[in-house]
């Protein structure tokens, strides 16, 4: 299934489309430390249902980074 994400503004829009569309291998994850790379943050949803996600499947530390860039337009 393919999440189009772009153009949807509202953080509870963003939310709806990634519930229950992530699928995460505990075996693979547990007691792990992860680190998420995401080139924009709008507003969260994305970066939380991955952060989710990862915390049900046993994750024991997750960082988060995202390197945005504003165009001038």
């Amino acid at each position: 299934m393919l999440l189009e994400l772009k153009n949807l503004r509202e953080f509870h829009e963003r939310q709806a489309v990634l519930q229950g569309a992530l699928v995460v291998s505990p075996p693979a994850i547990t007691g792990k430390r992860v680190l998420l790379v995401d080139d924009l943050i709008r507003s969260g949803a994305t970066l939380g249902a991955v952060a989710t996600a990862l915390t049900e499947a046993g994750a024991a530390i997750i960082y988060a980074f995202a390197l945005t860039r504003t165009r001038r337009v």
